[in-house]
């Protein structure tokens, strides 16, 4: 059924080695709009990256999701780490997939 949302939690580790090819870097741009007159708002990856390295993956999976009342559901179940460390060695359980 659609509008059940029975999935795993995913953990993504060691996100802030995350690669660009060419020069995504400098030319990709992130707009946004704060709702407000001459309120378009513009930056590049480095940038994005540059404050929070785990939220250029999360935008990528957000921009893959569904638009719909499930999205925030199931990117809550996503878990995205800069480095090794992360607290969710439970729900790895015994032998988790590595990709």
């Amino acid at each position: 059924m659609p509008n059940v949302d029975c999935g795993d939690v995913v953990v993504v580790l060691n996100a802030e080695h995350i690669v660009l090819t060419g020069n995504k870097w400098s030319d990709k741009l992130y707009r946004w709009h704060t709702m407000y007159p001459g309120g378009l708002k513009t930056r590049t990856a480095q940038q994005i990256k540059d404050k929070d390295t785990t939220d250029i993956l999360r935008k990528a999976v957000m921009g893959m999701l569904p638009k719909n009342k499930m999205r925030a559901l199931q990117v809550d179940k996503l878990k995205i780490f800069p480095g090794d460390e992360h607290t969710f060695h439970a729900e790895l359980g015994p032998n988790p997939k590595f990709l």
